[in-house]
């Protein structure tokens, strides 16, 4: 039997092989130059090659293309957003989503044609004046995802957006996160918010970290707080909580 013998929703399985990549590898390195070579200048032919075997496969496997999409400055956004406006299909597709917030005034126009991002991530350069926390909320609001990605000293910019998300339900602070005290009152003040993930302890000083897991425990709504396996085996981890184990029933490892 020929490869183009075999049903259509076997090629859809096979092609997404090639061309979809889980948003833990997508969105695994939130500074955006490094993550840019790993993801664009691979020492390989590019995945999207296999698009060019044949009419079949572009057109099955062209919306997979899509379902993770990186926009790295002003000029690919406005290359990427009359694309997606002129295919709607191909927009619809779109299911995770990594930007700067520097562009995030250039980005609502095109996030209104995104009806189904799940998940955002918002890497470096960030603009960190109040009209960037602005736009930065506005996109974010438009986009409404349930997963937020959050790395490289950018965590203060999203605090407006977590405490007034409906949709949110997961964050993931990712390595050289910075959790800023409005970060830490909106996961507290947010009624949608179940699951955060850290790559490392968030938290430094003791009164402060107290603090904030007697609120986690005692005023949040989330119901899992997640930290690498590593973690599990440093010495002193278990007993940063010793004054509050009831936090520790909150606490899973990956």
């Amino acid at each position: 039997m020929h490869i183009q013998d075999l049903p259509e929703e076997l090629l859809v399985e096979i092609l997404g092989l090639c061309l979809l990549l889980p948003p833990a590898d997508f969105f695994a390195d939130t500074r955006l130059e490094t993550a840019s070579q790993a993801l664009v200048c691979q020492d390989r032919a590019p995945a999207a090659d296999v698009l060019l075997v044949c009419q079949q496969w572009a057109r099955i496997g062209t919306p997979q293309l899509y379902s993770s999409l990186q926009l790295v400055s002003r000029r690919h956004i406005d290359c990427v957003a009359p694309l997606l406006a002129a295919h709607p299909h191909l927009a619809a597709c779109v299911r995770n989503l990594r930007v700067s917030s520097r562009h995030s005034r250039s980005l609502l126009a095109l996030a209104r044609t995104l009806p189904h991002v799940s998940a955002v991530c918002v890497v470096p350069p960030f603009d960190p004046t109040p009209s960037g926390v602005v736009h930065l909320s506005e996109l974010l609001r438009v986009l409404e995802p349930e997963a937020l990605y959050i790395g490289h000293l950018g965590a203060s910019m999203i605090a407006p957006f977590v405490e007034q998300s409906a949709n949110l339900k997961s964050m993931h602070f990712m390595q050289y996160a910075r959790i800023t005290k409005d970060v830490k009152d909106a996961i507290v003040r947010s009624l949608s918010l179940e699951q955060m993930t850290f790559t490392d302890l968030p938290f430094t000083s003791e009164s402060e970290r107290d603090d904030w897991w007697i609120r986690v425990v005692t005023e949040s709504s989330l119901k899992q707080v997640v930290f690498p396996e590593a973690q599990k085996e440093q010495k002193h981890f278990e007993e940063q909580f010793d004054e509050h184990p009831q936090v520790l029933k909150l606490v899973t490892f990956n």
